[in-house]
């Protein structure tokens, strides 16, 4: 799922620099055929609007360059951004009990939807897990059968005992009829 999204977002990024790349060429386009018009014409005017609109051009160009500049693909190898993620994800108590305040509203952020909601007179009110923490929960129920996990033993500290013999148990005597009939 982390590899699926990792590449979706470089891919994203790729479409975004070829989209922008696009529009500069237009805008280079555009810019030229006004210097054209200008050349062709003789009226102060004409040409007055076709240098407005020719800076006007620039300094959209130059604000699609700019953006060009900070499109950028995920910086890293994939690995050296999954194991933060993972490790949170495993035990976010413990960045929660080494972390500072920063670090603490991070974990809050990333483990719960929503922010803490607190009731003066019941305290602070149950929150939503986020996504990553239901999906972990629903793959964890999905390993337990009755309570425990799938091929676990757990002594419970009983020893089994043997049914005894009682009434509706013991085996009729072969002349138990004979004697009911008398």
């Amino acid at each position: 799922m982390f590899r699926h999204i990792w590449q979706a977002k470089q891919e994203q990024a790729q479409e975004v620099l070829r989209a922008t790349k696009r529009k500069t060429a237009s805008l280079e386009k555009e810019i030229d055929r006004l210097l054209d018009t200008i050349s062709a014409v003789s009226k102060r005017s004409v040409i007055s609007r076709c240098e407005e609109k020719i800076d006007m051009l620039e300094r959209e160009k130059t604000k699609l360059t700019q953006e060009m500049a900070n499109i950028t693909k995920p910086k890293g190898r994939f690995e050296e951004k999954l194991e933060p993620v993972l490790t949170f994800l495993a035990n976010p108590f413990r960045i929660w009990d080494l972390g500072d305040i920063t670090l603490r509203r991070l974990v809050l952020k990333l483990a719960f939807s929503d922010r803490i909601q607190y009731d003066r007179f019941e305290g602070v009110r149950t929150l939503e897990l986020a996504f990553p923490f239901k999906v972990l929960r629903g793959i964890d129920m999905l390993k337990c059968q009755n309570g425990a996990d799938e091929k676990t033993r757990t002594s419970t500290g009983v020893t089994p005992q043997r049914p005894q013999r009682c009434a509706s148990t013991i085996p009729p005597h072969p002349h138990a009829w004979e004697r009911l009939r008398l």
